[in-house]
């Protein structure tokens, strides 16, 4: 949930977008960064904060920090402190295609 508040501590009912940001420079289709953000597309509540509740990153990394911006007549941004995304372990092993083995292979053995 993100609230832009202005001096006085009012929140601004403002649009507010997302964008990822990976070692201080922003993610984008032709930057360095490889790193896709989705869902970000927020839900506004009626107070006027706005809620991203499905952000993904495409990829674990080091070094992210999220960039929102108001889409106020004085627009401004903040920055999220960096955080760093860890991949799973695989859990599970798929064949997308049948092995071929001569004379089969017994329940329990290796495929070679």
């Amino acid at each position: 949930e993100v609230e832009l508040r202005d001096a006085a501590g009012n929140i601004l009912g403002v649009d507010v977008s997302v964008l990822l940001e990976q070692s201080g420079v922003l993610c984008c289709p032709t930057c360095p960064c490889t790193v896709g953000l989705t869902g970000t597309s927020a839900m506004y509540r009626p107070e006027g904060s706005a809620v991203f509740s499905s952000l993904s990153l495409s990829a674990a990394g080091v070094d992210f920090a999220l960039r929102f911006t108001a889409s106020h007549p004085s627009a401004f941004s903040v920055v999220s402190p960096s955080f760093s995304v860890t991949a799973a372990p695989a859990h599970r092993l798929a064949l997308t295609v049948t092995p071929s083995c001569p004379g089969g292979v017994a329940g329990g053995s290796s495929i070679a």
